[in-house]
């Protein structure tokens, strides 16, 4: 839970510097005071940050709830695919992609496991290797 806890702060760190940073900005362009080339730049890091926010930020968030309740949801499955490691370290169970602690979690492909997982992130809280 630690590293799902760690990507949510630093996830609403980054929204708190730029979220502001961005505003300014805008009312910077608005106003006349900046070139009318940072328009590009403005539109460009826009189109990011909603893509990146409605994909890994939001479903984050969603499970806050679940995650202080520790409302999980089981699944138990082979293992198909396994991203390489970084990004979303995500992984692939009977077609559906999930996501884990690369630390903790080492799934092997062609293995079986039980995972318990919030909802809305797909984020793995616990795993066991079904023999």
């Amino acid at each position: 839970m630690g590293y799902y806890y760690g990507l949510l702060v630093c996830i609403g760190l980054f929204t708190l510097v730029i979220v502001p940073v961005t505003g300014r900005l805008l009312l910077r362009l608005l106003r006349g005071q900046e070139k009318k080339r940072w328009w590009v730049y403005l539109i460009t890091l826009m189109t990011f940050l909603i893509i990146t926010f409605h994909s890994i930020a939001f479903p984050m968030f969603r499970d806050l709830p679940s995650a202080l309740r520790q409302d999980t949801a089981t699944i138990e499955g082979v293992i198909e695919t396994i991203y390489f490691p970084g990004g979303d370290n995500g992984f692939i169970i009977e077609g559906t992609e999930y996501r884990r602690n690369p630390w903790q979690f080492k799934p092997e492909e062609g293995k079986r496991y039980r995972l318990s997982y919030l909802p809305h992130s797909k984020y793995v809280i616990d795993y066991m290797l079904i023999d």
